[in-house]
């Protein structure tokens, strides 16, 4: 598994594969017969699902692995790179990623405060995905219809609507079908990448790295300096991409400072 601090594109692809790897293993394929993507053809189920596990699977590694703050800056500084980009994604589709980021995150949460192993976030997730705990489609009705597009903006429903809290009541016999697939922690050098049966998949919990655990010592200029890296161009470039005063950095470290979440 590639390391997010120094190749964090290189990371994402690495969870890409994953995610379809476990959604392939898991028989999340076929079309919705009423659904419509953003093109308004049927929308396919693998493809959305696919989506939803990747950005969930991916802030729940983060966050288990290193910190919460960390999972919730680098996902936030993914979304603004596209947002600021040249086609920048519909509203909905920023929404509905930033969304499974933060019910990834609170997986995490759950799995470390409850004492679970690393390799059983993969069950969360797909418990999560089945019983509609993440948003997949544009019609979804947590999607706040107000929200712009700015991952800045962004504000999570509260209530039922809330972003995942805890497992369904039928976790623990839904747990016991999942097939899972290898993801090891960030900087492991690279196992297999085709699905199998749990058990002999994941590393011990306890050889997870920790590379995130001083950020500020592995990318110089600390959390900006790393979240700068992963944008791209220095935003104060006149050529680069048009950004608030400020530049990119300084907004998603103001942005983290205000979370209530905090490092973990």
């Amino acid at each position: 598994m590639a390391d997010p601090i120094f190749s964090f594109q290189d990371y994402l692809n690495d969870m890409s594969r994953a995610s379809e790897h476990l959604a392939d293993a898991n028989a999340l394929h076929g079309y919705d017969p009423v659904l419509r993507d953003s093109a308004d053809k049927p929308l396919e189920l693998g493809a959305a699902s696919v989506n939803a596990i990747a950005h969930a699977l991916t802030s729940a590694y983060l966050a288990y692995d290193h910190s919460t703050t960390e999972a919730a800056a680098l996902g936030l500084a993914r979304e603004l790179k596209s947002y600021f980009g040249k086609q920048p994604p519909e509203a909905w589709d920023t929404f509905k990623d930033l969304y499974n980021n933060q019910a990834g995150r609170n997986i995490a949460d759950y799995a470390r405060k409850n004492n679970l192993p690393r390799e059983q976030i993969q069950d969360l997730i797909l418990d999560a995905l089945s019983s509609g705990r993440l948003i997949a489609t544009r019609q979804d009705p947590r999607i706040a219809r107000s929200f712009n597009g700015n991952p800045l903006k962004f504000t999570a429903p509260s209530g039922d609507a809330a972003p995942w809290t805890a497992p369904s009541p039928g976790f623990g016999d839904y747990a016991a079908t999942i097939t899972r697939v290898p993801v090891g922690p960030a900087g492991a050098p690279r196992g297999p990448s085709v699905p199998g049966k749990r058990g002999a998949l994941e590393p011990d919990p306890a050889s997870s790295g920790a590379a995130f655990a001083d950020a500020s010592a592995a990318a110089p200029g600390g959390l900006p300096g790393l979240i700068a890296s992963i944008i791209g161009p220095d935003p104060s470039d006149p050529i680069g991409v048009r950004v608030p005063a400020g530049g990119l950095p300084g907004l998603i470290q103001d942005y983290i400072r205000q979370q209530t979440d905090g490092p973990n």
